[in-house]
């Protein structure tokens, strides 16, 4: 994921800085150079780069979906409990499989338009994120219950409760990192189908947004490793 996301971050960058920016016309604001004012070997570049993002969006959502069964074998390894029924773990698959291949598809269907073709993947993204969200406060309560029934069983050790609070924790961070992300990228690509584009066309509002979304990624792929790489005190 993060070898994509850095191909598409410094493409665009370096694109953005090639370009420049120019002036309207119609009000004298400095704004950036659209994508139809660019060069044509820039152009050739906005399809795959484009691409290369949808791909990392399948593949970070597609984890995160898996993430959430992953606590099932969690729980099972540490606790000896099920964290879900069988039916549930299966369609958490199901949405995995289903979101590497939506991303693409959405591209592919809106390449015609190039608004859409901008948008729709980031929205369908954004959704996504939300969702996993979601899920992540009811794996959140189901850790604070296996929790409970683990310090009453007198055959509990303290270590196996020291690591259900770990993964407890590491679940919360990023389901808030998650919920500030999506929430924030959904406002800017609803914004972006409104006719007047009122947050994208002012700056302030669009690149804080902006923050938002890039420290909420930052902290979901740190919170992720921590998950999948815990200390050896864990």
């Amino acid at each position: 994921m993060c070898p994509l996301q850095a191909y598409y971050d410094i493409s665009t960058t370096i694109i953005k800085y090639q370009e420049g920016f120019i002036v309207n016309p119609l009000n004298g604001e400095i704004v950036t150079k659209p994508n139809y004012l660019w060069s044509e070997s820039n152009k050739k570049l906005l399809v795959p780069t484009d691409y290369v993002l949808c791909a990392n969006f399948s593949l970070q959502t597609c984890l995160l979906f898996l993430l959430q069964s992953f606590w099932n074998y969690l729980a099972k390894n540490l606790a000896k409990s099920s964290f879900m029924g069988s039916f549930e773990f299966k369609s958490y698959i199901i949405y995995a499989i289903f979101s590497v291949f939506i991303f693409p598809f959405l591209q592919y269907c809106f390449q015609n338009n190039q608004l859409y073709m901008e948008i729709m993947p980031q929205l369908a993204y954004s959704i996504f994120m939300f969702l996993i969200a979601l899920f992540g406060i009811r794996s959140h309560k189901r850790f604070t219950n296996l929790l409970i029934i683990t310090r009453k069983s007198s055959a509990s050790q303290l270590n196996i409760i020291l690591k259900l609070e770990y993964f407890r924790d590491m679940n919360r961070y990023l389901t808030w990192s998650l919920f500030i992300g999506s929430i924030s990228l959904l406002i800017l690509c609803i914004d972006g189908l409104t006719p007047e584009k009122y947050l994208n066309s002012h700056k302030f509002p669009a690149d804080l947004l902006m923050c938002h979304v890039s420290f909420s990624l930052w902290l979901v792929f740190v919170t992720l490793m921590l998950i999948f790489y815990p200390s050896s005190n864990t």
